[in-house]
């Protein structure tokens, strides 16, 4: 793995942990579990970006037409769970319990 693409991997890995910590800090400090699914929305965006990675990786190493359909795929159909990440920024302005 190149040093440029395992420091990217790092950086989204280590932003998601972040994010991560603070719905878990937010739920404690609220007591109420209104954030919670960024987190699962989160874990559905990692899902496309695993396969992707995976494709072009297949695609690089001449892997067989047969791994790289199934892996583009299973993309197709994990990636319009990705967009939910975007929709909810719509959430963030409502009020549950503590400041944004």
């Amino acid at each position: 793995m190149s040093r440029r693409r395992l420091a990217i991997l790092a950086s989204l890995a280590g932003l998601s942990a972040l994010v991560v910590a603070m719905v878990a800090v937010r739920v404690v400090y609220t007591g109420n579990d209104y954030f919670t699914n960024l987190v699962w929305n989160l874990f559905l965006a990692w899902i496309p970006f695993g396969l992707a990675v995976y494709a072009y990786d297949g695609y690089r190493k001449g892997q067989g037409r047969l791994r790289l359909w199934a892996s583009g795929g299973l993309w197709l159909l994990f990636f319009p769970n990705a967009l939910y990440i975007v929709t909810d920024f719509k959430w963030l302005n409502d009020w549950a319990g503590a400041p944004i």
